[in-house]
């Protein structure tokens, strides 16, 4: 199972009470000065989309090598790939079939 609660981070105290801050500021905001804003916002959203996109990606391939790299130690483990006795069983049972 993968652990994504790092996917919802917590913010610190310092950071809420400046998002609150901001959040009075942007309240008390004329139409030009929230014009303003709403665009910086929007360029910031879609560079931080690409940025967050770009990482989850990178973390994924990340990932995948981790995981080829560790069943691949598991498969240079001197008796990993020995078979169990069940599975010559099974194979001594399909070979008597054909």
């Amino acid at each position: 199972m993968v652990d994504l609660s790092w996917v919802n981070p917590v913010l610190s105290l310092p950071s809420q009470l400046e998002r609150e801050m901001d959040r009075r500021r942007a309240a008390r905001a004329t139409h030009e000065e929230l014009n303003i804003l709403v665009d910086k916002l929007l360029l910031d959203w879609y560079r931080h989309e690409a940025v967050i996109s770009a990482a989850a990606k990178r973390i994924a391939n990340l990932e995948l090598q981790l995981m080829l790299a560790q069943a691949d130690a598991q498969l240079q483990v001197p008796g990993k790939n020995e078979p169990e006795p069940r599975h010559l069983q099974w194979a001594q049972e399909l070979l008597s079939r054909l």
